[in-house]
């Protein structure tokens, strides 16, 4: 499979992996770059060789899926399956130990300048170890900060009631925290009153002399960013991106360590959707002194990229630097249905299967229940199936609404007052309830949803196949010179500007309703009728249908679903089968970090 020779395997070597790789559902890309790799070594026979590169291959892998490293156990090949992997794990990994305490080039221990660091029992890439080591010293250095005030300072500053925030005892010891704390990682589930504690962060500010010109309030995503703006409008919240000036030609940031930051405090939303990468470039651009506070739920699902730093800097028992809120205002407990959305997210953060038998269950087209209900196919396919319940969806939340064809007018840029209330009043009915899938792809993705959603839209209100006014668009990427932002909720429209009719996509960015043309954001908007559970990280619902995959993938996952379920207000629908939700309530999420290790054996010694 892979040869032994030792001059560089030749072309027919690296295309026959690639399409063993490819028949496993492993990218074959990776595959080429762990022969590429392995085949610097030049003394290696074939047997360590090929066992060396299943393992950079399976670091890379793991690398692709957050992790930062890797262990070197028989679990490292987890990820390749059997069709890659032809021998007993452990034996896979005794010859691969072999090569890499052979290697003399590519493999080598913490301050050696090779592709791959070995650190105790773990492999890294040298990028990855490299920013861990970074954002590691970075934190503990800014633990070791002098607070800006006292706990005899602060207290008169904070009060439980002002402008936008009313704050109970427990929200008020994360003011006092974050206010005489260099590092204060604040976490709690869906409506403990994060963005309130901002609010009263910033009066408490106010009250000790600090001037809002030196805070900041960023977040990763521009819809994170612009929800927090509902709330705070001084100083302005930005993306992460923003905040650290960065450019996209020259692929860095403005704001640095030969460059900090302008503030002495900077608070950052949503912390859980920050990557390594971008939560290590923003310590090194903090200034020495200033505060850095953290908001975000460390439960839920960590950031698409390499890493999970909220869940590292959050350990199991008391930190320091820690406050956990504990009560829910999304969900009180005086409402029922809020109730019970509650309860059964908290049941999958812990793993307990019997929910399964505890949640009432429905036919997959009966969504007439508040709660958490449970949807079974009662088809003879999954097709017909799906269909069923994307009917059934499209009955009560799509068609429901006043689709009858109206013109809004657009005048110098912008609309009149009586349109902007119809806007408003639109997109909430749009925005009210969502499907929620774990992938984008597959029958049961959240592409295949939208489609099949698009067409009965468009049977229903006799258009074309196209797009069409009334239908839901989400942003997919920044669009910094529109100011619309990655996940960034919107709508089609039919506006009339200097007289002409078009069908547009209308967003609601900085207060204001703008208009544009459905060509010039071609590729980066798409139907949200459905969107994954990612994308809809930051978002609140008053319903949500959580469609599990047709078959088990490693996506499906604990935190998944946690975070799916908390995206409700009153009503969660999970339509899948039980061996899919019993797996996703089982499955942690698998990532592989130092962090948390590294930063409790330093904080200890």
């Amino acid at each position: 499979m892979i040869s032994g020779a030792e001059t560089k395997p030749a072309r027919p070597v690296y295309e026959t992996f690639a399409a063993l790789c490819e028949a496993n559902d492993v990218d074959p890309d990776l595959g080429t770059l762990a022969l590429e790799l392995t085949s610097l070594e030049p003394l290696l026979e074939e047997g360590p060789r090929t066992a060396l590169t299943l393992l950079v291959l399976s670091s890379l892998i793991s690398l692709r899926e957050g992790s930062t490293r890797l262990p070197l156990t028989a679990d490292a090949f987890e990820s390749l399956g059997e069709g890659l992997i032809k021998d007993q794990p452990a034996d896979v990994l005794a010859r691969a130990l072999e090569a890499l305490n052979r290697a003399t080039l590519i493999a080598g221990p913490p301050g050696s300048y090779r592709p791959l660091i070995i650190e105790d029992q773990w492999i890294y890439h040298h990028r990855t170890h490299a920013y861990e080591e970074r954002f590691v010293g970075a934190v503990l250095k800014l633990m070791k900060v002098t607070p800006r005030f006292t706990v005899a300072q602060a207290e008169p500053a904070i009060v439980s009631e002002g402008a936008g925030f009313s704050l109970t005892d427990e929200q008020s010891r994360a003011v006092m925290h974050a206010l005489t704390h260099p590092l204060a990682v604040i976490t709690g589930g869906p409506g403990t009153g994060k963005t309130s504690i901002v609010v009263a962060i910033l009066a408490a500010l106010t009250g000790l002399g600090v001037e809002l010109e030196r805070v900041a309030i960023a977040a990763p995503t521009g819809k994170a960013a612009n929800r927090i703006k509902d709330s705070v409008a001084n100083p302005e919240p930005t993306t992460l991106h923003r905040l650290l000036g960065y450019s996209p030609s020259a692929s860095r940031f403005r704001y640095r360590k030969d460059n900090p930051l302008p503030f002495d405090f900077v608070i950052v939303d949503e912390a859980s959707m920050v990557d390594l990468v971008l939560m290590e470039s923003l310590l090194q651009a903090l200034a020495e002194g200033t505060h850095l506070i953290l908001l975000g739920d460390a439960e839920q699902l960590p950031s698409v990229e390499t890493g999970t730093i909220l869940r590292d800097l959050v350990p199991e028992g008391d930190a320091p630097h820690v406050i956990r809120l504990t009560k829910s205002h999304r969900m009180r407990d005086d409402d029922p249905a809020g109730r019970k959305v509650l309860e059964a997210a908290q049941r999958v953060r812990m793993g307990d299967l019997l929910l399964l038998k505890d949640l009432p269950q429905r036919p997959g087209n009966d969504l007439s229940d508040d709660g958490v209900i449970w949807l079974r196919s009662e088809a003879e396919t999954e097709v017909a199936a799906i269909g069923s319940f994307v009917d059934a969806w499209c009955e009560k939340h799509v068609f429901s609404r006043n689709l009858e064809p109206r013109v809004y007018q657009l005048d110098g840029g912008d609309f009149s007052v009586d349109d902007r209330a119809d806007l408003d009043a639109e997109l909430a009915g749009a925005t009210r309830a969502r499907i929620l899938c774990v992938t984008r792809k597959f029958r049961t993705g959240a592409e295949a949803i939208n489609d099949a959603i698009r067409r009965r839209f468009s049977q229903h209100v006799g258009g074309g196949d196209g797009l069409l006014p009334g239908m839901p668009v989400m942003m997919l990427k920044n669009d910094y010179h529109r100011r619309l932002y990655n996940g960034d909720q919107g709508m089609l429209a039919r506006v009339e500007n200097n007289g002409v009719e078009s069908v547009m996509a209308v967003f609601r960015a900085d207060g204001q309703w703008r208009a544009h043309h459905i060509h010039a954001l071609e590729g980066v908007i798409d139907l949200s009728f459905a969107m994954t559970v990612h994308k809809a990280q930051g978002s609140e619902f008053d319903e949500v249908a959580v469609v599990l995959p047709d078959r088990d993938i490693p996506l499906l996952t604990r935190e998944n679903l946690y975070t799916a379920i908390t995206r409700a207000r009153h009503a969660v629908y999970v339509y899948g089968g039980e061996e899919l939700f019993a797996q996703g309530i089982t499955r942690k999420v698998r990532r592989f970090s130092g962090v948390a290790d590294k930063l409790h054996r330093s904080v200890t010694e």
